[in-house]
């Protein structure tokens, strides 16, 4: 699925010899899309994507790559992940939710929820390349018999309700969960400043500070890192998608 590409440096000199190093020159190669990869519907029926950005296809596809799986059949292929998780054909799957169309908050016309635009330049254990990966489409992933199976925080609404009808009178204690941060700053590289590196900030809430604290630059400077928090994210490209995803 994937190909190798080489590019040719051509300039022009005075004449006679004037030997250089090949650290001397530099070349910018305009892409014009990614890798391709394999996508499958409700049905197992497998097609070839080019270019693909879906965040939970590349995952997908990273695993068949790790696994040597690549070209293989699309029965061995479909024994590797739940496909359930993936495409359902009603909207509720991961790859079905990260295409989903929406209005840019900046400009005209609509654009898909999550993409992956990014390079997967680095030598790290593939563990640590899922979770970059699936976190460009809030994602998660987890095991099941030896599949991977894919999530998406998408939806934090409650799903069941305690009441007096399914629960026993005065058997239910909750405690309030306290945050574990309340400012999120997203670290990408930014597409308009020429995929220089950007940051986009979320804050939940101010940080409350005592009269005791802000008295103590110490105890002032801990709770400040306390309540936040850096995510990288290594395949968002525009500020806006960055801070949709924080919020």
């Amino acid at each position: 699925m994937g190909r190798l590409w080489s590019g040719r440096i051509r300039r022009t000199k005075a004449s006679g010899i004037q030997p250089t190093t090949t650290d001397q020159h530099q070349m910018q190669v305009p892409i014009s899309q990614g890798l391709a990869g394999w996508t499958w519907d409700q049905n197992g029926n497998r097609t070839a994507i080019a270019g693909l950005t879906n965040p939970f296809w590349v995952a997908v596809n990273s695993l068949l790559r790790a696994l040597r799986l690549a070209g293989a059949p699309s029965g061995t292929q479909l024994n590797q992940i739940v496909l359930s998780s993936l495409f359902v054909g009603d909207r509720s799957g991961t790859a079905e939710i990260a295409d989903t169309l929406l209005t840019p908050v900046v400009g005209a016309g609509v654009e898909k929820q999550f993409r992956f635009q990014g390079v997967l330049a680095q030598q790290k254990p593939f563990r640590d390349w899922l979770v970059e990966i699936l976190a460009c489409g809030l994602g998660y992933f987890t095991w099941e018999f030896g599949r991977l199976k894919l999530g998406c925080r998408i939806n934090a609404s409650a799903v069941d309700a305690f009441t007096l009808g399914n629960m026993v009178f005065q058997s239910l204690r909750l405690e309030p969960i306290e945050a574990s941060f309340e400012h999120l700053i997203i670290d990408f590289a930014d597409q308009a400043y020429q995929y220089q590196a950007n940051t986009a900030e979320y804050q939940d809430k101010a940080t409350r500070l005592t009269t005791q604290d802000l008295e103590r630059p110490s105890r002032r400077a801990s709770i400040w890192w306390a309540a936040q928090r850096c995510l990288r994210l290594c395949a968002w490209r525009r500020r806006v998608p960055a801070r949709r995803s924080a919020a």
